[in-house]
């Protein structure tokens, strides 16, 4: 509402309450409005639940849920040196120095070797044709691409012999 708005509803309020008989008419208006908002938010929400048991379908009712959530997704107020901060710039300068302090570099030069056991190499990976067709057959074609940019229908229908070659090939 804007200003005008505000006065106008002041106006007719004042003048509803000078007049008892429309002010006691507007009280039971506005109660029985809300109790009618009331019932019909609880049906809707009873619906909701309802239909998540019958149809065992709880899509609509996490979609519920989750407009329902009141969640801050940003940085709580900090404390330093007995200040509490709650503007992003101080928040993040504080942030800064808390992670400079953590995470430094340490000079590689001079790494000790640790005495004890060392592990053997890993042998060499073998892909045989017949596993990569197999998973290329398993490749769901309305899903995302991969960082190949290679469209996963393309993978799945044309997972022929020669692809899976090449691409056996390309792995080892």
């Amino acid at each position: 509402m804007h200003v005008v708005g505000l006065r106008t509803y002041g106006l007719v309020c004042e003048w509803l309450f000078v007049n008892e008989t429309l002010w006691s008419r507007y009280k039971t208006c506005k109660a029985e409005f809300n109790k009618g908002m009331k019932q019909a938010k609880e049906q809707f929400v009873n619906n909701i639940i309802s239909s998540a048991f019958d149809d065992n379908d709880t899509k609509p009712f996490w979609k519920f849920v989750r407009a329902k959530r009141c969640d801050n997704n940003g940085i709580a107020p900090l404390k330093t040196d007995g200040c509490l901060y709650s503007d992003s710039q101080s928040k993040a300068d504080i942030r800064n120095r808390q992670f400079s302090s953590v995470f430094t570099r340490e000079n590689t030069i001079d790494i000790p070797v640790l005495p004890g056991v060392s592990y053997p190499s890993m042998s060499d990976i073998v892909v045989e044709p017949y596993g990569v067709e197999k998973l290329l057959s398993k490749v769901k074609p309305s899903k995302a691409s991969g960082p190949d940019e290679i469209p996963c229908r393309v993978l799945k229908e044309t997972c022929h012999v020669t692809l899976v070659r090449a691409l056996a090939c390309r792995v080892t």
